[in-house]
């Protein structure tokens, strides 16, 4: 059963702001952020942020570092890792339920399977032409950047950042991005456009800001080489 009742904001009420939290107000968004237990039908459940979102976040800083440091291959497998989480949409078609571990944003969604990405990551680093170390960060964080950024919306459950030692959902306390609805179809339209505005504003500018300064960063390294004595 849809809710009339608005989704509440931590933010400042920016036009992009108030753009989505109008958009908020549609009946087709089901729960508030904090109505974990509003899960009268499963199939609707939202996934946050938009997946390419997830994957502009490795893509651009990956690409701001440098092929020296972050390989093509690395910088591919580190967006795939980005998406990877959201797999467990699937789920809700087996008939696992949104708040169980293996449920949306449940066990996939948590540092633990970060970390196991990670440990692959290294194993397999000849073949992302990297070092050991520098493939099990950079695939680990790109993995772990997809519930933090869960973490900072305004709807569906939080996110099981501790299994397997807690099924706990967690929810930042400043959460500004707009929900993203699950399916294509479903981001056509009036909610689509609040959702990508909501995601530009808060997530691939504020991407494109840092990677501006590493870009910045290794300009002033390489202009201003050290003294060889």
């Amino acid at each position: 059963m849809a809710h009339s009742a608005a989704f509440r904001w931590d933010a400042p009420l920016s036009p992009v702001v108030r753009l989505t939290e109008r958009c908020a107000r549609e009946p087709q968004f089901p729960w508030r952020g904090s109505g974990c237990n509003r899960y009268s039908n499963p199939r609707r459940s939202l996934i946050v942020p938009s997946i390419f979102t997830h994957a502009v976040v490795p893509l651009i800083l990956g690409a701001a570092a440098g092929r020296r440091c972050i390989s093509g291959r690395l910088l591919f497998v580190g967006a795939v890792a980005a998406m990877l989480p959201d797999l467990d949409v699937a789920a809700l078609k087996l008939g696992i339920r949104y708040q169980d571990a293996f449920g949306h944003r449940g066990a996939t969604h948590s540092i633990a399977f970060a970390l196991v990405l990670a440990m692959l990551a290294a194993l397999a680093h000849p073949l992302l032409k990297s070092t050991a170390w520098r493939s099990a960060v950079f695939v680990g964080l790109a993995a772990l950047s997809h519930p933090l950024l869960d973490m900072c919306t305004n709807g569906g459950m939080g996110v099981a950042l501790l299994w397997p030692f807690s099924e706990h959902r967690w929810f930042s306390p400043f959460r500004p991005i707009a929900v993203s609805p699950l399916g294509v179809t479903r981001f056509v339209g009036s909610r689509g456009v609040a959702v990508m505005a909501s995601e530009l504003y808060w997530v691939w500018l504020p991407t494109a800001l840092l990677s501006l300064a590493l870009v910045v960063g290794r300009w002033i390294e390489k202009s201003n080489p050290p003294d060889q004595a």
